[in-house]
């Protein structure tokens, strides 16, 4: 599929047991696939309930969020940092808590593969975490004790402001892909973590 291509549906595809629907979901929001879901199945009303009420917890708990700052959302992989752009699942949770995303350019190797063409994530390489500046961290996929561990072995990450005035976020293990449950955990954390 190309990168800028919209995502494959295909048609409903009746079988003996049950119709099966069949989608890309890989470019999808989980609300993009619910509301599709939703159309395809007659339950458009339940998943547009669904959208509504994580809106509404998003909002409340953004409203709790310092937004002063600019945030970066990010992996760590052996070799550097994997960022999320505002394309990102990850990139739409945090525009959605209100906060703004620190546009980060791509530096050096980060084992991203396909980086080249993904809109979704950048590779910025570890020597390079100064790039993230001032802005407030969300580390995606990691727990506390992760993002301790990530301050003590990363000397340029763990100097960062964000970690000297505890503007870093352990977004769980359930935040590398959001669906509608996971992305409600992450809420709760953030909401736990009295941001």
């Amino acid at each position: 599929m190309q990168p800028d291509a919209a995502p494959v549906r295909q048609p409903v595809v009746e079988h003996a047991i049950a119709p099966t629907i069949v989608l890309d979901h890989s470019r999808l929001s989980w609300q993009e696939l619910s509301a599709q879901l939703g159309r395809d199945l007659g339950r458009g009303a339940e998943a547009t309930a669904a959208e509504q009420e994580y809106t509404a917890r998003t909002s409340a708990v953004g409203a709790g969020l310092d937004t002063s700052r600019e945030a970066v959302a990010m992996t760590v992989t052996d070799n550097g940092f994997n960022v999320f752009t505002a394309e990102s699942a990850k990139g739409k949770l945090l525009t959605g808590l209100g906060l703004r995303l620190k546009a980060v350019a791509p530096c050096g190797a980060s084992g991203l593969g396909g980086s080249e063409v993904r809109r979704d994530v950048v590779p910025v390489a570890g020597e390079n975490a100064g790039v993230f500046g001032d802005a407030s961290l969300f580390f995606v996929n990691a727990t506390d004790e992760d993002v301790a561990g990530f301050r003590t072995a990363g000397p340029v990450l763990g100097s960062l402001p964000a970690f000297t005035e505890n503007r870093v976020h352990a977004l769980g293990p359930e935040s590398f892909r959001l669906d509608r449950f996971s992305a409600a955990a992450v809420l709760d954390r953030l909401e736990q973590q009295g941001s």
